[in-house]
């Protein structure tokens, strides 16, 4: 384990997973809301069985990462988009890159990480060659059916609500989503987006709507067949969000929303046909 010391004091830690010889490039992990970084090391074996270095990084207060949501402590896209993303990515460089050499960095993301990273890539720090996302999406309630419409129309505002009151969104039998202990500005983010399909990121320093219109750096949205929570028209108004950078597949082979990180041929495999397809695969 690596640990990454964010200007808070919290520690995001990184656990990598080396292929055997040089490795090719360079694979951060990036997971969905309430998903520690445990459940993606299926897709880590797999990607360094194929010569990459597969990086399993956390979201802010989540997994083992050590910030604990609260009154006196909340963050919300814009912090893990402008220092969680950048400082995982240099640390990820400094542990796995020969000196002298630059690898390509790649990003697989899932739900909420493809979210967040969808801002990192507009910020121009930004150190990513390519981004993959699966069953990642605008939350926009009309996008989907059934119960993850209910959740979303009436659910995401309520979550709001409760983490005002309380300072956090809590776990416990009322955590219908198994979302965890959440920041209330990241919630109170969210369900917003949800409600009106428009991001609007607390103490954000560039204007992040306008600059995705110009972000060229390669991105694949993905979806797998039986994801209810993630639905093709919700990948496709990510997608649509970086004109210049983004297109949607879809995968046929009924992974839903989350069993592709545990049975992650099919994801990997158009993972490395599309770094290929866009000319930054490894040499």
């Amino acid at each position: 384990m690596h640990p990454v010391t964010l200007p808070d004091g919290s520690v995001t830690p990184l656990r990598v997973h080396l292929p055997e010889g040089e490795p090719r490039g360079i694979v951060i992990l990036w997971p969905g809301m309430g998903m520690g970084a445990r459940y993606y090391w299926p897709i880590a074996g797999e990607l360094a069985a194929r010569g990459y270095a597969a990086v399993g990084s956390e979201l802010r207060g989540q997994g083992d990462q050590t910030d604990r949501a609260s009154w006196s402590r909340a963050w919300g896209y814009h912090d893990m988009a402008a220092v969680d993303f950048p400082r995982v990515v240099a640390e990820a460089r400094a542990i796995i890159q020969p000196e002298g050499v630059r690898l390509p960095v790649y990003f697989i993301c899932h739900s909420m990480g493809g979210q967040v990273a969808t801002l990192y890539l507009c910020r121009p720090e930004a150190d990513v060659d390519a981004v993959v996302t699966v069953g990642s999406g605008s939350p926009y309630f009309r996008h989907f059916t059934g119960s993850p419409y209910r959740r979303l129309r009436w659910g995401a505002p309520g979550m709001a609500a409760v983490s005002g009151l309380l300072g956090h969104w809590p776990p416990g039998p009322h955590d219908l989503g198994n979302f965890g202990r959440q920041s209330r500005v990241h919630m109170r983010e969210w369900a917003g987006f949800a409600r009106r399909n428009r991001l609007r990121p607390r103490g954000a320093d560039m204007d992040y709507r306008t600059a995705a219109m110009d972000v060229t750096t390669p991105v694949l949205t993905l979806t797998c067949g039986g994801d209810h929570d993630c639905p093709p028209e919700s990948a496709m108004d990510l997608a649509a969000r970086l004109p210049k950078a983004a297109e949607y597949d879809f995968i046929e082979q009924r992974l839903g929303h989350n069993r592709w990180a545990r049975e992650p041929k099919a994801v990997v495999d158009r993972f490395e046909r599309f770094i290929a397809e866009r000319g930054v695969a490894p040499d």
